[in-house]
């Protein structure tokens, strides 16, 4: 019901569920975690999704790359990448899986910022932990290059991209 909602934006009805969930005893979960998260972030209310994040402290300790990545791209849909990567950081601390959707999703928010150079440090850090590049990430990066004014930048990771070595096949849509 709570996902209905959530995929819905009827929050009024979220929180009604959510209520009526918590007055017949039933724990909330990791997955119930991010489903609020997510629907809060569909709306932009980061006070919500912060307040949230902060109250279900026991369902963090449970939560996977599917919950941290609702977090984040809630985060980085309202305008809080900084909030975000401190998220993606924590994560990492806590040795949990950082996988592409993870990182292209800040690197998207680093380009609705225009601050390249911490959206190329995020692609180059990809490749340092062993998560890999796909069609998606070169694209994520060269739109911020593109969004920076930095054609030329774009053109250097299309090349990386067309490259003998390079396991991605361009996307030439």
């Amino acid at each position: 019901m709570l996902d209905t909602h959530s995929r819905t934006k009827d929050i009024s009805r979220l929180e009604s569920t959510y209520q009526r969930m918590k007055d017949l005893g039933v724990e909330a979960s990791h997955v119930t975690l991010g489903i609020l998260v997510k629907a809060y972030g569909q709306v932009c209310d980061i006070k919500k999704v912060l307040q949230l994040w902060d109250d279900m402290k026991e369902q963090r300790e449970q939560a996977n790359a599917v919950t941290y990545g609702c977090m984040i791209n809630a985060c980085v849909k309202c305008s809080q990448t900084e909030k975000a990567l401190q998220i993606f950081r924590d994560m990492q601390k806590r040795h949990k899986q950082c996988n592409t959707i993870l990182y292209t999703t800040l690197i998207k928010g680093y380009g609705n910022e225009k601050d390249l150079s911490t959206a190329i440090m995020l692609f180059r850090e990809m490749r340092n932990e062993g998560v890999p590049y796909n069609t998606i990430a070169y694209n994520s990066i060269i739109d911020v290059c593109i969004k920076c004014g930095e054609v030329g930048k774009a053109e250097e990771f299309f090349q990386e991209m067309m490259s003998d070595h390079s396991p991605v096949q361009p996307d030439l849509i």
